[in-house]
């Protein structure tokens, strides 16, 4: 059969010659949970039409996947009676019973509810997409569907399952365990700054980025990536809290924005995936703050969202430094959260900061106290505007070592701070 870019309906003859006898809807034999681990081989597939079913089904077997059928919606139950999957992928307009509906069930269900869903529809509004995260789905694919997407989408939502089931498991020990206890912190920060895509990776942009961990477990990440031949994306992200179940956290923020930081999806898309999929992996003890700017050079733009994060600072070539205040809710808590988008034009010479909190709340005002956020970003802005000229990496490393210096090499949290040059 030759390679298929796409899933599209072809004709039936085709798809029985390369797919072989229609599969069976499921294994016959009773599932058995060993030890509560996650079947992560096995999908089960819902779609109505034939021809799309049989290429899926064709696609995830030639990867490894056992893969379980549904021919409709209310079929998904009747499988579930003999086999259990690690993820579903469900068609949203299907007979009997929609996707939609189908998901409110699983997700009601303390058997289903951490196993991640993703709908496949034609439907492609943002309506349409609303009304899927709003049912419980953690991802949303278009049809017709592009196969080395559908395939990552998957494995992201696999490996951060593994994460959640791990993170869960092991909450209650990391929470009862000090840092003196655990007497590895350094392989925790070790760990951490692993995750963080080196500058070098990422050819093409001007960049600057420091990594500063704190005297004890932190949550900051950040994630750079060459979207498209002229566009970029920058994300910087915050988790609450600095327990040992922290690192786990990152680790799934790079599984997802392995996935989500791409040309196809904007940022408004990106942030509200980020949002799906972290609502069912953190506990309420944790919540994470973001935010993200995709860069185009061709448009010379920066489109920029925020979910709860600190400004982003833009310094132009001039050297005056303006934050773009942008509202929206933190990831990982709200159903249905609000962002909104700002797009600043830009010009050849200026530079774009994304930063964590850690930065401007690590400056000690003159009565001696730190934690003033609108200080530190006073501070920062005057941090800046010295350092016209001077090259971005560069720069970006003295303002943390004055910040550093500040408080007395002593800061109270991660500092992430990465900068862009257009």
């Amino acid at each position: 059969m030759a390679e298929i870019s796409a899933i599209v309906p072809p004709q039936r003859a085709a798809v029985a010659a390369s797919c072989g006898a229609a599969p069976p809807d499921a294994a016959t034999q009773p599932y058995v949970n060993t030890a509560g681990a996650i079947p992560t081989k096995v999908i089960l597939v819902a779609e109505d039409d034939a021809d799309t079913r049989a290429l899926i089904v064709h696609l995830l077997r030639r990867e490894g996947y056992e893969v379980l059928i549904a021919r409709d919606g209310a079929e998904v139950f009747d499988v579930l009676q003999r086999r259990m999957p690690g993820l579903f992928l469900l068609d949203c307009d299907m007979p009997r019973m929609t996707g939609f509906e189908v998901c409110r069930r699983l997700k009601a269900d303390a058997r289903y509810s951490e196993l991640p869903v993703i709908f496949m529809s034609a439907w492609s509004s943002p309506e349409d997409k609303a009304t899927g995260f709003g049912s419980g789905g953690d991802d949303y694919v278009t049809k017709p569907i592009e196969k080395i997407e559908l395939l990552a989408r998957i494995r992201s939502h696999i490996e951060l399952a593994i994460s959640r089931h791990t993170l869960r498991r092991r909450a209650a020990l990391f929470e009862a365990l000090t840092l003196e206890q655990a007497g590895m912190l350094d392989d925790v920060r070790s760990g951490q700054e692993s995750l963080l895509t080196p500058v070098s990776a990422v050819p093409g942009l001007t960049l600057g980025v420091r990594f500063q961990p704190a005297h004890h477990a932190g949550g900051d990440f950040y994630e750079i990536a060459r979207l498209a031949d002229e566009d970029y994306g920058l994300l910087v992200c915050d988790v609450s809290g600095h327990d040992l179940s922290v690192p786990y956290i990152t680790g799934a923020l790079k599984a997802l924005s392995a996935t989500f930081l791409n040309e196809t999806l904007s940022p408004t898309e990106t942030m509200l995936l980020l949002n799906s999929s972290l609502l069912r992996f953190l506990t309420d003890d944790h919540y994470v703050t973001a935010s993200y700017a995709r860069f185009s050079r061709t448009a010379m733009e920066v489109s920029l969202i925020s979910a709860g994060h600190p400004p982003a600072a833009i310094q132009r070539a001039d050297g005056s430094v303006e934050y773009v205040t942008i509202t929206g809710d933190v990831l990982g808590m709200f159903e249905q959260p609000v962002y909104e988008t700002q797009v600043v034009e830009v010009f050849p010479g200026d530079r774009l900061f994304l930063y964590t909190d850690g930065l401007i709340e690590n400056y000690w005002d003159d009565s001696g106290h730190s934690g003033r956020g609108l200080y530190g970003m006073e501070r920062l802005r005057e941090a800046l505007a010295a350092r016209r000229g001077v090259p971005l990496a560069q720069a970006v490393d003295e303002v943390v070592a004055e910040v550093l210096q500040q408080c007395e090499g002593l800061a109270d949290d991660d500092i992430v701070v990465v900068g862009a040059e257009f």
